[in-house]
């Protein structure tokens, strides 16, 4: 891939624009600049979208997700995709709609992967 002169490459991805956001704190800080204040939600989502491009991702029966999809209600699937953190948030919201509306958007996704010779994908 091609690098414009800045040598920096043409599609960034968000470790990049968080190194790109200290450089500039640090270049404001030291030219007597105000710095940007954001509040602990700001912070908060930058640390949950690092952490997500971060992730490992494992290997799981395509067939078996699907099926533990069908108690979406409850996180089954998530809780065996090893996502012990949003099989709790589905757990705890149960009794609203998120977690079916979130668990109908994850079959979506998952059914137009392509599985293995074994039928896993990687999720």
């Amino acid at each position: 891939m091609k690098q414009p002169s800045g040598g920096v490459s043409a599609t960034p991805d968000l470790k990049h624009f968080v190194a790109a956001e200290a450089e500039l704190a640090h270049l404001r800080q030291e030219h007597g600049l105000p710095q940007e204040k954001h509040g602990r939600l700001w912070h908060l989502l930058d640390r949950v979208l690092l952490h997500r491009q971060q992730r490992q991702k494992r290997l799981c029966n395509k067939a078996t997700y699907l099926k533990l999809c069908l108690l979406g209600i409850v996180g089954a699937h998530r809780f065996y995709e090893g996502r012990w953190g949003l099989g709790l948030l589905y757990l705890a919201t149960c009794w609203s709609g998120f977690s079916v509306a979130m668990t109908i958007i994850d079959a979506m996704v998952v059914i137009p992967m392509k599985g293995d010779e074994q039928g896993n994908v990687m999720l």
